[in-house]
């Protein structure tokens, strides 16, 4: 089943409601809530999750994912800001 009608018939998503835009500190936030972290090394837990998608995802996907992103988030993630 395509995915976004899996989305909309069984995990209740409602398409209207998306994107949500969030500024890197309310993602940040967010990121520590969920992942249970302290919100005070919540970016280091996020940039070594990043390094550690780097080593597992095929060579320049991080890359291309992480240039799609707001600078400033790419930063946080990254550890510097891709060209």
């Amino acid at each position: 089943m395509p995915e976004v009608l899996r989305g909309v018939f069984f995990d209740g998503w409602l398409p209207a409601l998306v994107p949500i835009r969030f500024t890197t500190g309310e993602l940040m936030g967010r990121f520590a809530m969920d992942a249970g972290v302290n919100p005070a090394t919540a970016r280091d837990v996020a940039r070594a999750v990043s390094e550690v998608a780097r080593v597992r995802f095929s060579p320049g996907q991080l890359d291309h994912a992480l240039a799609m992103m707001p600078k400033d988030l790419r930063v946080v993630l990254a550890g510097a800001p891709l060209s």
